[in-house]
């Protein structure tokens, strides 16, 4: 899987429109949905970085994250699975409520929060060969082959978490 930068990559119409969004997804999933959007927790818990995750946020293959899996519905049906890494550096941050998020929103903590920043979006299609498109599918059943993904890592005050984004739309 290769990971590019979403403006170096040809996107399908429906995919781009969601895919490039640098807005909150949460929003952008209220105002499309209304009253049939919500977030359903999927799992909470801790785990070791990948080498990507490693990388991008500074830390040892021995170093523990919190691993948080989401789906964001529109009624009973997922249109977006949420895969966000917490090293353990930004759960101590006691102002933004991260180990308490349960069923609340990720992206409204963040896009709320006046020194968060936000990295550039890198894109994939993934195929149910990578460990990302099984995490995604193993709640959901879906007949596509490949899924349009995205990663962006959000710095608060030095502190840094990593958030994926797996679309469950076909290209139109």
């Amino acid at each position: 899987m290769a990971w590019k930068l979403v403006n170096n990559v040809s996107l399908p119409g429906s995919v781009q429109d969601w895919v490039a969004d640098t807005g909150s997804l949460t929003q952008r999933c209220i105002n499309a949905f209304g009253k049939n959007y919500h977030l359903k927790l999927l799992s909470e818990e801790w785990g070791y970085p990948n080498l990507l995750e490693q990388d991008l946020l500074e830390l040892s293959p021995k170093d523990t994250v919190k691993i948080r899996e989401i789906f964001l519905c529109n009624g009973n049906t997922p249109v977006v699975f949420g895969h966000s890494i917490f090293p353990e550096s930004i759960l101590k941050n006691d102002e933004l409520n991260l180990n308490t998020l349960g069923t609340q929103s990720l992206g409204r903590q963040l896009f709320s929060h006046p020194n968060c920043h936000r990295s550039d979006i890198f894109v994939a299609q993934i195929t149910r060969e990578t460990e990302l498109f099984q995490a995604a599918t193993k709640n959901n059943a879906v007949d596509l082959k490949k899924l349009w993904a995205r990663y962006s890592v959000f710095s608060i005050n030095h502190s840094k978490l990593m958030v994926y984004e797996v679309f469950f739309l076909e290209p139109v």
